[in-house]
């Protein structure tokens, strides 16, 4: 796939890491059109807010892909983390080829990157390869917190500014809430049940709801990682 003449904005990260809602932020923030960098093609998820006939000089991307594939492109991207152990509950919800795993067996996948149900590498690479390359990066659970600030770092990183009232319009009408409501009153179109599908709760910290066994394994196998990142054990 080739890009086109617009200045692409890369938001990359991990499957069921956040990574559709930033691009959403980005894309609504710059007014630009916004597309899924593996399809090439204007996606369901991100298309309700960065429709392609738009007239930007930008382009927003998302992407899943590991770094070796962006490699060129630091200035460009921003890689959104969140705790691999919320990413295990939102992909036990959202991959139906997962049914019947337990949340180890998933853990176990995602530790791999190796399993017959996943087309994923492990995160601890996926992770590593862009902290290793000092792309810019952001967590999921800091854009939940309090969204203004790291919207407006992320535009700061691609060299964009925007006043801080001109953000917060943006913010507050892409919470989950507020998409969410704006999803389930449009029309019945044949994206309209996906965008929702991975919408879900947008809350951090689900994972606690395992047994104290279960967070204490999962963790330990994560556990350089998520150090690395600032999060808590």
């Amino acid at each position: 796939m080739t890009l086109n003449r617009k200045t692409p904005l890369f938001v990359v990260g991990y499957p069921k890491s956040g990574c559709t809602w930033l691009a959403r932020l980005v894309a609504e923030a710059v007014g630009a059109p916004a597309e899924f960098w593996k399809h090439g093609k204007t996606h369901p998820e991100i298309a309700s807010v960065g429709t392609m006939d738009r007239q930007s000089e930008f382009c927003v991307y998302k992407s899943h892909h590991v770094r070796a594939d962006l490699a060129a492109l630091n200035d460009q991207m921003v890689y959104i983390v969140r705790d691999v152990r919320d990413v295990i509950v939102s992909a036990a919800a959202f991959f139906p080829d997962l049914g019947g795993m337990s949340m180890l067996e998933i853990s176990e996948a995602l530790r791999g990157g190796i399993h017959a149900k996943l087309d994923l590498v492990s995160w601890n690479a996926h992770v590593a390869g862009y902290l290793d390359a000092r792309v810019y990066w952001v967590r999921y659970e800091d854009l939940l917190d309090d969204a203004v600030p790291v919207l407006a770092g992320v535009l700061r990183h691609f060299g964009i500014e925007r006043s801080a009232t001109q953000i917060e319009v943006v913010t507050e009408a892409h919470t989950f809430a507020a998409i969410k409501a704006r999803l389930m009153s449009a029309p019945e179109e044949p994206w309209r049940q996906e965008a929702l599908s991975h919408l879900r709760v947008g809350t951090a910290g689900q994972f606690r709801q395992w047994g104290e066994h279960d967070i204490t394994k999962v963790t330990k196998w994560f556990m350089p990682t998520l150090v690395r990142l600032g999060y808590v054990l």
